[in-house]
C-alpha cells in the first residue's frame, strides 16, 4: 500500500497553537513524539514550578518554563515550513 500523503502545514497555525499550548503546533505538523514530550515537559515541570513557587527551585524553573514554550512555538513554525518545502 501507498503511504498516506503529506499534507502541507500552517506555519502561522502551527506556531500559535504551540502559543496556547506547547506541544500542540508539533502535533498538528503529525510529529507525536516531540509533541508529547514538549507536552509531558512542560506540564511535569509546570506542576512542580507551582508546587515549590514559594521556595528557591519554583523561581528557577520558571525561565526553563520559557524556554520551553518559546522552542515550542519556533520549533512548529519551523518544522511546518519544512514540511511545505518536502511537499512542493
Amino acid at each position: 500500500p501507498a503511504a498516506p500523503a503529506v499534507k502541507k502545514k500552517r506555519p502561522l497555525l502551527a506556531s500559535f497553537l504551540s502559543f496556547l499550548v506547547p506541544g500542540i503546533g508539533q502535533y498538528y505538523n503529525d510529529q507525536w513524539q516531540k509533541a508529547l514530550i514538549l507536552l509531558a515537559a512542560y506540564f511535569i515541570l509546570g506542576v512542580i514550578a507551582v508546587y515549590f513557587m514559594l521556595q528557591t527551585l519554583g523561581v528557577f524553573l520558571v525561565p526553563v518554563l520559557i524556554v520551553i514554550w518559546l522552542f515550542s512555538i519556533y520549533d512548529a513554525f519551523r518544522e511546518a515550513k519544512k514540511i511545505n518545502r518536502a511537499v512542493a
